[in-house]
Formats: C-alpha cells, structure tokens, sequence
C-alpha cells in the first residue's frame, strides 16, 4: 500500500475491512446494538426554502456524518432501504457504529419541493449541503463528515471545495469527474423536463452477476420510483467547472465499486494526486459496481472503510 501522509491509500481492499470494529460480547449488546433506530424526518430551512433531512442516531453519538444521494434518486432508497428480508439501511448501519448518520433530499428530489426556479444547480446544491452540514454541527457538538454519492459526490467536492470550515472530511463515492475535463457553457435558463422515472432506470446501476439479491435490487427500485416519480431537472452544470483538488483542504476519500462503468481512473488519479491535503485514500471494492453500498459482497466493507477513515483522521488530528 502506498502511504500519503496519516492515511493508506488503498485499492482493492475493500473486503479486508468487513470484519472490522468491536462486538458486543453478550446477546444482550448485541441486541443493543441492532435495535432500530427511530428514523428521524427534520426539517432544515436553508435561504427560506425547507430542505428535508433524514436521521438515525445511537443514544450518545461519537460522531456525525451526512450522506448525498446522486442525479436521480433521493436519499432514503440509497440510505434507508428495507427489504422483505431484513435492512440494507446505510443510516441504521451507522447509528449501530455509533455515529449520529443524517441524508439530505437535495432541491426537487424525494420530500424537498423544487424552488421557484424549478431547477437546481450545482452552486445552490452545495450551498444546501452546507447548510444541512452547520445545523447538524449545532445539534451534534462537531463538524460531519460528508459522504457524497455519484452526482453528490460531485456536489460534495465542490461543498468541500467551498466551504471546508463546514466539514470535517470528505468521501467522493462512486465519483464519475474528471477534474480536467470542462463543461461547456450552458444555457442561462434551462429547459424544466419533469421527466417521469422508471422502474428499469432505478436497476440500472446493479450490473455485475449476483452481487446484490433480487429482492434488494426490487425493493430499491420500488423505493427510488415511489420517493421520485418525476426526474428532478438541472441547470448550470457547467458550475462544476471550478473544481480542483488543490483547492481541498480537508481529508478526502475516493471510494469505488471496481466494475463501476461511470468512474474515469485518470481523472480520479488527477483527484488523489492533485488534494490540497496529505491526508487522502483510494479504495477501489472488488466484485461490485455503482451500488457497492447495497450489494452483499461489498456492503459491510463499503461502511467501514467510510468509518475507518474517520476513525483514522480523528486519531491524527488528536495528535
């Protein structure tokens, strides 16, 4: 593994970290650790518009983390899916761990109504972010970590790019950029679609052979559909124009699915080699794709890199 500074950038190893973190040792914590966590629907107001905000929490955190969901579906089919089987909910995971775990509804997606505009760019989505990121912090006692997931890991470099004082660290999962490659000048209105979703396009990302079970991939499809039948539009995308690695200043983590179709491996490079921060990783997850956060083969390893990443930058800062 090559080391930069604090932290290992790791590829490739992502299921080593499966079986990581302490066990309760007596069915009576290990049912403590498993209850469900009731799932909190908070209101954020971020420049007079409501922004909701998902929560599950352990009853005393070590931590916060807020989670971005991508270009089409909101935040509870990618954060708080629930199976005929059993949870696949990534807030409950983390409650479990012990981290106060929060996911925001961007502007037009799942229970956040679109603004007047009817659109949303990428300089209003992180401005959301931030906010959603200071009202955590005043309700937790510290800066979140931010996880940001395909097109909101795209939000999330440009919020940690923005507004570093308003998180603690960074993960870009599933990251699909380029920071060398630009968009090119967009119209100054864009066109309002209010294109309906389908059932095929929420499956779409599960592509590699029995990574996940059908009844997850049928239940995600299920949730995203119902959360957001109409595909929420976008304008100023050439807004993320600005970014650049140098410019970042907290801790970041690349974090991807190996057969993942939507990641550029020299762009990432051109991430990981360019921070502005020593302290970076690179975990690429064998035998997955764009959704390793709900397959079963990467499920586990995809929450504990995130965990131990943090663990890891709250180590060397308290040094």
């Amino acid at each position: 593994m090559k080391r930069f500074g604090g932290w290992a950038w790791l590829v490739a190893v992502g299921l080593l970290l499966a079986a990581g973190g302490p066990q309760p040792a007596t069915a009576a914590g290990k049912a403590a650790a498993t209850a469900e966590r009731p799932l909190e629907r908070l209101t954020v107001t971020v420049d007079g518009h409501p922004v909701r905000v998902w929560a599950r929490r352990p009853a005393k955190a070590q931590g916060a983390v807020l989670f971005v969901h991508g270009r089409t579906w909101s935040a509870r089919p990618n954060f708080d899916l629930h199976t005929p089987s059993g949870s696949m909910s990534i807030l409950q995971a983390f409650a479990d761990r012990g981290y106060a775990a929060y996911a925001v509804d961007l502007r037009g997606y799942g229970e956040t109504p679109r603004d007047a505009s009817g659109w949303l760019s990428p300089t209003r989505a992180a401005a959301d972010v931030k906010g959603a990121l200071e009202w955590i912090a005043a309700r937790e006692g510290g800066k979140p970590a931010l996880v940001g997931y395909s097109r909101g890991s795209v939000v999330s470099f440009l919020t940690a790019q923005t507004y570093p004082q308003s998180l603690s660290l960074v993960v870009l999962y599933g990251y699909p950029g380029d920071p060398d490659v630009k968009m090119a000048p967009q119209p100054a209105t864009p066109t309002v679609l209010r294109a309906p979703t389908t059932l095929a396009a929420a499956g779409s990302d599960f592509i590699v052979p029995n990574a996940a079970r059908p009844e997850v991939i049928a239940a995600y499809q299920k949730a995203a559909v119902a959360a957001d039948p109409v595909r929420t539009d976008w304008g100023h995308e050439d807004e993320f124009n600005v970014l650049d690695p140098k410019k970042v200043t907290v801790p970041l983590m690349l974090l991807q699915g190996a057969s993942d179709p939507g990641i550029k491996p020299a762009g990432s490079a051109r991430v990981i080699n360019g921070l502005g921060n020593e302290s970076r990783a690179w975990v690429v997850l064998p035998g997955s794709d764009h959704a390793a956060h709900l397959e079963d083969r990467t499920h586990k390893a995809w929450i504990m890199a995130i965990i131990d990443f943090i663990a890891s930058n709250r180590a060397t800062a308290a040094r």
